[in-house]
């Protein structure tokens, strides 16, 4: 009889996990049903004290599938390197413990890709939202409307600079193990969970002959974690690293590097331009350290470069980017001072919608409050907090209740709802939710500062 080690392994799913006790029950067991039954999975814990630990050794126990391994290090990069170098599978794919995936997930990518001998091939996404038990979804598609033609065919090189802008998860999909250890696509081993799956993902697209994309959907992504990386601050050191670390990797065949530095430079554009914006908005105090100043004058630099070589150019982005991005490189200040302006003229937008109404503000924590202190100096009347969280409601925040939605929608009179979240995917869920509620969708909007993208 052939052993579990002897037996052929179609793919290789890495399972990376700190401290998720509340979700990794649902994430295993979406693993452990897929249809496909040729594949590993290897779970690399980083020291979990909630009883992660205790519900993968359960799990490792009922399947043999499982190969559970101890990461000395708390950095997601870390074990997902240590995943890929102990991976079997022909293929490999990530999925986050938090997350789940369908059950056909494995069957239906490793299926394309060897139909088509493909080197990565991956899909939409479903962004999952809970409150209170229940559940919002809200597709994310990887490619525009405008752009559905590259769907379910095989890409090549020529549209890889494209791709650098829209493919940025790295837990959608399967890899060639074969493409990622010959060309050495590893993730970066910095501390702790923020941002590592940028270089991975750049590293994956420089390496690949052919890539893949369905229109299916083939991952569930958990949105609405308050400790998520994606919600903490420090973005701007981790964009820093991230980009620091490719640019500077010896090991990347130069002629792929140039093949795909357009693309890869958009890329860190894009992503510098939010992170600047949301740093300067949330945490100002650090804008005016030197540390700041190390890591805005490392990207202004690679900017100005890449604008006197051409590596970027007007049409390659949306005008108003283009200016903001000239503007950020010639004038700091002047950057802070046009944000500052445009959100004033946002919020005085805020207070036309609130004028002669009673406002709801959806939203408990640090947006929330921000946005009832402006209300509030505008004269504006505010009712009462709603928040999804049951164990926030029926208390009391700087003088208002905190309710639930079954209390809301009872509320009479001329009463607006005001969405004061920073995560961009928790402001669209709870928008739906909402409107589900049977709350009509011009008496909603949303406190805009920045959010933070997941």
């Amino acid at each position: 009889m052939e052993s579990s080690d002897e037996r052929y392994v179609k793919a290789s799913l890495i399972l990376p996990s700190l401290n998720v006790a509340k979700y990794i029950k649902r994430c295993l067991d979406s693993v452990i049903n897929q249809s496909c039954c040729d594949m590993e999975i290897i779970c690399v814990d980083a020291g979990s004290t909630d009883g992660t630990r205790d519900i993968l050794e359960e799990f490792r126990a009922k399947d043999e599938r499982i190969n559970l391994i101890d990461s000395p290090v708390k950095s997601y990069g870390y074990q997902i390197n240590i995943g890929i170098n102990q991976a079997r599978g022909e293929y490999v794919g990530i999925v986050e413990t938090d997350d789940y995936i369908p059950k056909d997930m494995v069957e239906s990518l490793y299926n394309i890709a060897k139909k088509n001998n493909i080197d990565i091939v991956k899909g939409d996404v479903d962004c999952v939202c809970e409150r209170n038990s229940e559940f919002t979804h809200t597709r994310r598609n990887i490619f525009p409307k405008e752009m559905e033609l590259f769907y379910n065919k095989v890409l090549l090189s020529d549209v890889y600079t494209i791709m650098h802008q829209l493919d940025y998860s790295i837990w959608n999909g399967l890899y060639s193990r074969k493409m990622l250890l010959e060309n050495r696509v590893f993730a970066s081993e910095t501390a702790g969970a923020a941002f590592q799956d940028i270089g991975f993902i750049q590293r994956a697209l420089m390496a690949a002959d052919k890539i893949y994309y369905t229109d299916q959907i083939v991952y569930h992504y958990q949105v609405d974690r308050t400790d998520s990386s994606t919600n903490k601050p420090g973005w701007l050191k981790y964009l820093y690293q991230e980009f620091s670390n490719l640019l500077n990797d010896e090991t990347i065949n130069n002629k792929k590097m140039n093949l795909h530095r357009c693309g890869i430079h958009i890329r860190m554009a894009e992503s510098f331009l939010c992170e600047m914006k949301r740093t300067i908005l949330n945490d100002e105090g650090f804008v005016h350290t030197k540390e700041f100043m190390r890591y805005y004058e490392w990207f202004k630099n690679q900017f100005a470069d890449d604008i006197n070589n051409n590596v970027l150019r007007p049409n390659d982005f949306p005008i108003s980017e283009w200016k903001t991005l000239r503007l950020l490189i010639s004038s700091l200040q002047g950057y802070i001072d046009v944000l500052k302006i445009g959100l004033e003229d946002v919020q005085k937008d805020l207070i036309d919608f609130c004028r002669d109404f009673s406002i709801v503000i959806f939203g408990s924590g640090k947006y929330g409050v921000e946005c009832l202190n402006l209300l509030r100096l505008n004269n504006i009347h505010v009712s009462a907090f709603c928040d999804n969280s049951a164990e926030k409601q029926g208390k009391s925040l700087d003088g208002l209740k905190i309710i639930s939605t079954s209390e809301l929608v009872k509320l009479s009179g001329n009463i607006k709802i005001i969405i004061a979240m920073a995560n961009y995917n928790n402001v669209q869920c709870v928008r739906t939710e909402l409107k589900n509620l049977g709350i009509a969708e011009e008496n909603i909007s949303v406190y805009q500062k920045t959010y933070s993208f997941v």
